[in-house]
């Protein structure tokens, strides 16, 4: 079997099943350790539909056309509106949360600023 059809066999079924040991897949395919390492470094690296978690299992991270999954409303950042702040008081930067999510998570705070009608 050529490393596409294998590609595309694994897709299959990870997609399917959502979660597969490394043990699994190389099990079923009856693949050596270079091919396994080949395998998971292009499904998590080169196509970006699978996340390894703890070195040992392969969890899904594509939608179900095969593209890259984005993320769920609730795990969206909402953007702040711009608030013009008073610069004589410091600002103390918030606490860090000290729950770990499942996946890493960061936030990102995007300005936008219209250049063409600054007039001054």
């Amino acid at each position: 079997m050529d490393f596409d059809h294998l590609l595309d066999q694994a897709i299959e079924m990870l997609q399917r099943r959502g979660r597969l040991t490394y043990r699994t897949l190389k099990r079923q395919f009856e693949l050596d350790d270079e091919t396994l390492e080949d395998l998971t470094f292009e499904l998590i690296e080169g196509q970006r539909l699978a996340r390894d978690e703890n070195g040992t299992v392969l969890i899904w991270a594509g939608k179900a056309d095969g593209t890259l999954e984005v993320a769920s409303q609730s795990e969206q950042v909402t953007p702040s509106p711009v608030i013009e702040a008073d610069t004589s008081t410091p600002i103390e930067p918030s606490p860090i949360e000290t729950h770990t999510p499942e996946a890493e998570r960061r936030q990102l705070t995007i300005l936008f600023t219209d250049l063409l009608k600054s007039d001054g």
